[in-house]
């Protein structure tokens, strides 16, 4: 009886040595559809992932995005509109409020352009990119913040300032300086400038693919 006993106890031991790691058996590895894990491999990955951002930027600027339009033009000295109310931006002093769906979109709009540039940013390092082309992708997403950041310290002054992939909800931003939005456009838009390719050299590439 002691011997089965012992030999129980061995069995249940070893059972429990050999046991799977459930976090690792539990984590889900995509393999039928796209996900930060798998979209952010290769150069062809990044290149996609780049022509996403300026897509959302063609889109803020196209011609009839009245978003865009209302708050760049309409109540500046570039065009004025004659309707004082919160319909159109006829007068900032009371159009730009919290309520009005015009300035949503300017923040949501240029903060997913943000977001998604971070998201190149931060999974470069994992990635299968040459040196060469990581400091170009990086350089170009990093553009892409920057010209997003233009707009909204010039929207709303100073806003808070992502640098990194959010991979959580996360609700205690908190607003940084004029100032300190200005130097971080500053210094992506330097880095840019040194390490993205002439525009010569672009519209050589862009005409042999076309």
């Amino acid at each position: 009886m002691k011997k089965f006993i012992k030999y129980i106890v061995l069995m249940f031991t070893l059972v429990s040595l050999n046991a799977c790691n459930e976090e690792e058996f539990l984590k889900e590895v995509p393999l039928d559809f796209y996900s930060p894990e798998n979209s952010y491999v290769t150069y062809s990955n990044y290149q996609a992932a780049l022509t996403d951002l300026y897509a959302r930027v063609r889109q803020i600027h196209a011609f009839g995005s009245n978003a865009n339009e209302d708050v760049s033009h309409l109540g500046t000295d570039i065009a004025y509109n004659a309707r004082l109310d919160n319909n159109r931006i006829g007068n900032y002093a009371i159009s730009f409020t919290p309520q009005s769906g015009l300035i949503e979109l300017q923040w949501d709009r240029w903060y997913k352009v943000i977001s998604n540039a971070n998201t190149i940013i931060s999974r470069i390092g994992a990635s299968d990119l040459t040196e060469a082309q990581a400091k170009e992708v990086q350089a170009e997403a990093k553009l892409f913040r920057a010209w997003a950041y233009r707009h909204l310290v010039y929207y709303f002054g100073g806003v808070p300032i992502l640098l990194d992939e959010v991979v959580a909800p996360k609700t205690d931003y908190v607003r940084a300086t004029k100032g300190e939005v200005l130097n971080q456009i500053i210094a992506d838009a330097s880095e840019a400038a040194d390490n993205l390719p002439d525009i010569t050299a672009v519209t050589m590439v862009k005409c042999h693919h076309l």
